[in-house]
């Protein structure tokens, strides 16, 4: 599929500063990118985890999806909101501090347990074929 996930997510958020240093010439933009993103692989990292948080975690990341909202309102009052940063800003808090969790919702907590399960099964599979050998043999 098209849809960045995962660890593709991860290692640009982790090498964002290099990307944007090296596609964006102009300084004072090249600053609000990286703090774009900085701030978003803040709110990705707590949107992804495939478990329940803390209800002080929830509250952090509604505080801080509000802040990312205001951050991007007056940093870059021209930008038209696609439909997900609106809900990231205006919602996902409010459903986090309600839930407990996004990702065990979201396609990126479901993608991180899905591997978990896959990892499980090969292993479960691994065991069992040892097992039949050891009693054939």
């Amino acid at each position: 599929g098209g849809a960045w996930t995962g660890n593709v997510c991860r290692t640009f958020f982790h090498k964002a500063e290099t990307i944007v240093t090296q596609l964006v010439k102009d300084a004072q933009k090249r600053d609000i990118l990286i703090e774009l993103f900085k701030k978003f692989s803040d709110l990705w990292a707590f949107i992804r985890r495939p478990y329940q948080s803390s209800k002080e975690e929830c509250a952090t990341f509604a505080e801080n999806c509000t802040a990312f909202g205001e951050w991007l309102a007056s940093t870059l009052p021209e930008l038209e909101w696609c439909p997900y940063i609106h809900i990231l800003v205006f919602h996902a808090g409010q459903f986090a501090m309600e839930h407990g969790t996004i990702g065990q919702y979201g396609e990126e907590g479901g993608e991180h347990i899905h591997h978990k399960v896959n990892v499980q099964i090969m292993c479960s599979q691994s065991r069992s074929i040892s097992s039949v050998k050891q009693v054939v043999e």
